[in-house]
């Protein structure tokens, strides 16, 4: 993927900026993003969670549908 400083360096003959290459790619669809990393568990929340689990596996339907 074309970063919006090496389009900029290619067309430096030019004396293109930044934001006006910036510009043509968002015109293209390319806005440069990617997705955020996701935090890993750890171990303390794991046990937390498995905690949590346990302790309300036999819930009813109805305690459920009034949680949220």
């Amino acid at each position: 993927m074309v970063r919006s400083k090496e389009l900029s360096e290619a067309l430096r003959k030019k004396i293109v900026a930044a934001y006006e290459s910036d510009k043509r790619l968002h015109k293209f669809d390319f806005h440069g993003r990617c997705a955020r990393r996701k935090p890993l568990l750890s171990k303390k929340n794991i046990k937390a969670r498995l905690k949590f689990a346990r302790e309300n596996i036999d819930k009813d339907q109805v305690f459920w549908n009034n949680v949220l």
